[in-house]
């Protein structure tokens, strides 16, 4: 029998195997299409993240609605620096960088606190 607490423990193990997978595609394919694509998928995961951040630390943890706001922001700004970086190479890979960042700090927020 499946409890909520196992479902829970499975939902948290997807997120931080499709989020390290979705990194490491990021960084090590060569085809410009398969890294936008994988940046997309790591800011949806880093807003969801975020969403999770904010969603446990509600009203007792202020401080991980904050962490979660500030990873939430972090993953908006990289999609519009990405959005405006028609053609250069090291602004995508700013917002790559950044939207890397903020996932990890996201998903290890989301486990440890």
């Amino acid at each position: 029998m499946i409890t909520f607490l196992d479902l829970l423990v499975i939902v948290f193990l997807e997120l931080s195997v499709t989020s390290l997978l979705a990194i490491c595609l990021m960084f090590l394919c060569k085809k410009i299409l398969v890294k936008k694509i994988c940046f997309y998928m790591v800011v949806l995961l880093g807003v969801f993240a975020a969403l999770i951040n904010i969603r446990m630390g509600n009203s007792l943890f202020p401080a991980q609605t904050i962490i979660g706001i500030g990873i939430g922001i972090l993953c908006i700004a990289s999609f519009i620096l990405q959005h405006f970086s028609k053609g250069h190479e090291k602004k995508f890979l700013i917002a790559r960088i950044t939207s890397a960042i903020a996932l990890l700090i996201g998903i290890f927020n989301a486990f440890i606190f």
